[in-house]
């Protein structure tokens, strides 16, 4: 395992909620090929909708939306 990789597992096991390390084929550290930040930030954001809205499933609306739709002096 590369040193990287040890770094974000040691990272990923520090977290208190259900994560996984997802890694994408040939891609590198710092998501220099086409689409692998975009896909690194899908995974994300994804994960962040099901941790912290664990009740809205894969269909969740984004939680920017939601925080303006909530509150209109935010937009």
């Amino acid at each position: 395992m590369s040193r990287v990789l040890a770094l974000n597992e040691a990272a990923r096991r520090r977290i208190p909620a259900n994560a996984r390390l997802e890694i994408g084929p040939c891609a590198t550290h710092l998501f220099e090929e086409p689409g692998t930040l975009e896909q690194a930030a899908r995974l994300a954001c994804r994960w962040f909708q099901k941790t912290l809205n664990p009740h809205a499933g894969d269909h969740a609306r984004p939680a920017t939306r939601l925080l303006h739709e909530q509150d209109p002096d935010r937009r």
